[in-house]
């Protein structure tokens, strides 16, 4: 470095440690990004291109964002990285990381035939260390049966196939204060597991006495970066058989398998009469609610949830039996007093408009500049589409990306004006209220209003209140004022009509059924 460009000192080192070049989801790489995008560097120098990236789509993103923010690129491989460099390495770079991968799956296999494991040490057994082969290389994946652990799994077995429910089972494990598998407190997860994936303690044929190998395989989405489990083919699973790692008899695992067998397929005979019932599947009603995630126990501080789609109840109490609070709130109970608390916090703020003053200007020169970005954008996404009107070969998963960047931009809520009185900012809030009093339990609304409640509240507490059999204290903390901007922008945006007429005649009407303000009126004042 210091032959080509002196003794210049780096500004900033960005690193990601032990993470694959294969995804953009990398902290370093996203704060290096961040200070190309602020001008804050000029020049970025790596060891090479395969240290920025090894996914032939990522590295052509990110040199064209470089290049849009006036950054250059110099490795010790390649020099200063061209276009041509970006092409042919980023094509050499996805190709040895596809390569890598078939070796190491390959390798995995051989080890699985062997009768050697490839994963970690799964509960009921311990690593075998020390053992050398014949050219005197350390053998891995070796196991035996650890006792301690190996009468708890025979003992999770027999009380399972004997009728007690697993959340049964977890309770008197956490009582007994039996170490769980990663040490802590038992979870229903850890004994009935995914059986999609065939994880938990239930559907590990290690337990029988049977190594099975490939069962899935992990897909990335290239859009998202997000990785996913897949079930590959029974073809393609290797099974060896290895009969000095059995801990439980076939009997018993034939047994549990058939109480899961029936279990399931009751759990599915429910779910399709449910739906035809109720046209949508009631299952994770919770991830619907507007509260979903805000409401705490006083008692332990875990999450409370929805339990048979009315009641907040704590999550820890419920499958870990570690919280005695048992008690819960109805759902239109609460979110009648969080709605009530709100307009009060909403009130009782006497200055808006220095609250969101500096906001509103940081706001405004942010989307300055994306809408240049935005311009930018729709030149590029026009040249592409132009191309491909002619016969040119492009990248669709690139233009892709490139609209979907623009339709991000264009969606943004607009920025409100600077200077708004604190008496409009407050009007405009209360209406918010309103409608979102009213649309509570319309499921069109359902993502909208709990991302909006997400932005200004902290959290609301439920804590038992003392001397009294049931009951509970509610304490429902919000964000500061200042924090708000952003639920004050996105109102307008979600719900642009806000209850009234073409004409401007405020709208009076009674709520319906589905509102938790049942006796109310959605009152919205005019402009």
């Amino acid at each position: 470095m210091e032959r080509h460009f002196g003794e210049a000192k780096a500004k900033a080192v960005f690193s990601d440690a032990a993470l694959s070049g294969s995804t953009m989801s990398r902290p370093g790489l996203t704060a290096l990004l961040e200070a190309a995008e602020n001008r804050d560097i000029d020049l970025i120098v790596a060891e090479g291109l395969d240290r920025i990236s090894r996914s032939l789509s990522d590295i052509a993103s990110i040199y064209e964002l470089l290049q849009h923010y006036g950054v250059k690129v110099w490795t010790a491989h390649e020099g200063e990285v061209s276009d041509l460099h970006v092409g042919f390495k980023g094509t050499m770079n996805a190709l040895y990381l596809r390569d890598m991968k078939d070796k190491v799956r390959r390798a995995h296999r051989a080890i699985a035939t062997a009768g050697r494991a490839t994963s970690s040490v799964a509960y009921g057994y311990r690593a075998v260390r020390g053992v050398v082969d014949e050219r005197g290389k350390y053998v891995n994946g070796l196991r035996e049966v650890d006792p301690n652990q190996a009468v708890i799994v025979r003992r999770i077995f027999e009380e399972f196939t004997s009728g007690i429910p697993v959340r049964q089972i977890v309770q008197s494990l956490n009582d007994e204060g039996v170490p769980s598998p990663g040490g802590g407190l038992w979870r229903t997860a850890a004994i009935s597991g995914e059986a999609s994936r065939f994880r938990g303690i239930l559907y590990n044929d290690l337990y029988r006495g049977l190594l099975v190998y490939n069962r899935t395989h992990r897909v990335m989405d290239p859009r998202t970066g997000r990785k996913k489990y897949v079930v590959n083919p029974i073809g393609d699973w290797v099974k060896v058989p290895v009969p000095e790692l059995r801990i439980v008899s076939d009997g018993l695992w034939s047994k549990a398998q058939k109480i899961i067998g029936e279990r399931r397929r009751n759990r599915s005979v429910s779910n399709k009469a449910s739906v035809r019932r109720h046209k949508v599947p009631v299952k994770g009603a919770q991830n619907v609610r507007p509260l979903t995630g805000l409401v705490k126990c006083g008692w332990c501080g875990g999450i409370k949830n929805l339990a048979n789609s009315t009641r907040y109840v704590c999550v820890t109490h419920r499958f870990e039996k570690k919280c005695k609070n048992s008690r819960g709130w109805r759902e239109d109970r609460l979110a009648s007093v969080f709605l009530a608390e709100l307009s009060n916090f909403i009130a009782s703020v006497d200055d808006w408009n220095a609250m969101f003053s500096g906001g509103i200007e940081r706001e405004l020169r942010e989307r300055r500049e994306l809408e240049k970005e935005a311009a930018a954008l729709e030149l590029r996404i026009a040249r592409l589409l132009d191309a491909i009107e002619h016969g040119v070969k492009v990248d669709y998963n690139r233009l892709t990306e490139l609209q979907e960047r623009r339709d991000y931009i264009l969606a943004l809520p607009p920025v409100p004006k600077a200077g708004v009185s604190t008496t409009t900012i407050k009007r405009h809030l209360v209406r918010a209220v309103d409608v979102i009093g009213y649309e509570w339990g319309n499921r069109k609304y359902a993502a909208s209003i709990r991302m909006l409640l997400h932005l200004i509240t902290d959290k609301i507490v439920c804590t038992p209140i003392k001397d009294k059999r049931t009951g509970e204290h509610v304490e429902i903390m919000f964000k500061p004022p200042a924090q708000w901007l952003q639920f004050y922008m996105r109102v307008h945006a979600d719900w642009p009509y806000v209850g009234k007429t073409s004409s401007g005649e405020v709208i009076k009407r009674p709520a319906p059924a589905r509102s938790v303000l049942r006796n109310t009126y959605l009152a919205v004042p005019g402009d």
